[in-house]
């Protein structure tokens, strides 16, 4: 049945009896397929459907006529009706797909991969450009840290008890001036972010030495 045969039932069943006119179901007709064609005959029919259970939202009346208004105020509430259950359900999937993720436990090859992207992504890519542009580069703190424990795990960098002992007045000096919080934490989170900064400072001086001798990072990572 096609929707020009389908709409004097979808009439009845919403209890007009007037019938409509070959001239409003052409005009009916042509204005659901330019401004409904994301719903089919069965959606439309089940849009009425949930329009006579009260599904959709009150305050829609044909006022006795199976107007274009009628049947454009029903399709466009099932409309918003039909996107709300199609966001939650996406919604859901993705909450169920990020649960799936983050209880699946990365094979050692996914880590691999995973490490690779991330330091061609944050390192060896903007190393690579602060040479060729003479320019500097500088890392924030958490990504500060996770290269430097990367480096000195593989004992590419060496830091002498002086150096350790420099940077960390270094890092305690600075935050003392710029952190207004520092003062009020413990000794042990003081200590913390000072052992913090001073990866920070530390790494990024380190970095700079190597740019400044046009260094070939990626060999000396073995990546």
């Amino acid at each position: 049945m096609n929707l020009s045969q389908k709409l004097p039932k979808l009439a009845i069943i919403c209890g007009i009896r007037e019938p409509i006119t070959d001239e409003i179901n052409t005009f009916t007709v042509k204005f659901l397929k330019e401004n409904y064609k994301d719903l089919s005959i069965e959606e439309i029919e089940l849009a009425f459907t949930k329009y006579i259970k009260g599904d959709l939202s009150e305050g829609i009346n044909p006022f006795g006529i199976f107007s274009p208004k009628f049947i454009s105020d029903v399709l466009k509430d099932y409309r918003r009706l039909r996107n709300k259950e199609i966001t939650l359900y996406n919604r859901q999937q993705d909450e169920e797909t990020m649960k799936e993720s983050q209880n699946r436990v990365l094979t050692d090859e996914e880590k691999a991969v995973i490490e690779k992207d991330y330091l061609k992504t944050v390192l060896f890519d903007p190393y690579q450009k602060a040479i060729d542009n003479k320019t500097s580069l500088y890392f924030d703190k958490t990504n500060s840290i996770m290269l430097f424990k990367k480096f000195y795990v593989l004992g590419k960098i060496d830091i002498s008890p002086e150096d350790k002992l420099t940077y960390n007045l270094k890092a305690t000096k600075h935050l003392n001036v710029k952190n207004s919080e520092y003062k009020k934490l413990t000794k042990e989170e003081k200590e913390q972010k000072i052992r913090e900064y001073s990866c920070v400072l530390f790494f990024n001086e380190w970095i700079r030495v190597k740019i400044s001798k046009g260094f070939d990072l990626k060999e000396y990572y073995e990546f």
